[in-house]
């Protein structure tokens, strides 16, 4: 997929020992939160406050949306 289709945010936080963060994006002042596993990362490292490419896999009833596809632009600490 090409990167002008894909949202762009910042790893927000991260669970290290669960391999698992979240994704925040913001659009005009508007914030969206998303799952993020460390199986859906397809190019670099995680790490809190990085910058990243993704796509958005379908909600699950009662979950928030999952990144996949993710790609790492930016990171200083990697945590994974």
């Amino acid at each position: 997929m090409s990167t002008d289709t894909k949202r762009s945010g910042t790893i927000s936080n991260w669970v290290w020992d669960r391999g698992f963060g979240f994704i925040l994006e913001t659009n005009n002042s508007v914030q969206t939160k998303y799952y993020l596993h460390v199986s859906r990362i397809i190019s670099g490292t995680a790490a809190l406050g990085a910058k990243v490419l993704f796509d958005v896999a379908p909600k699950n009833e009662g979950r928030l949306a999952s990144a996949v596809n993710v790609e790492i632009l930016s990171a200083d600490k990697a945590v994974v």
